[in-house]
């Protein structure tokens, strides 16, 4: 793991095999009582538009456009 300090926020990444994998963020204690606990996720695909065009013709529904 390795701590990413951010302001008043750390950002945790998480490696496997060298690689990093996956990450957390804290929640400034003045805010954690305001903001409800969640959860967001990432993925890293090849061919970022052709998989959102997938997905959608699967049935999903794409909340945010494709980010590269």
């Amino acid at each position: 793991m390795d701590d990413l300090p951010s302001g008043d926020m750390t950002y945790t990444m998480l490696k496997a095999g060298g690689q990093e994998v996956a990450g957390m963020v804290t929640t400034p204690p003045e805010e954690a009582t305001s903001m409800p606990t969640m959860s967001g996720s990432y993925v890293t695909v090849e061919a970022v538009d052709a998989q959102a065009g997938k997905a959608e013709t699967l049935g999903g529904k794409v909340l945010a456009p494709p980010c590269r």
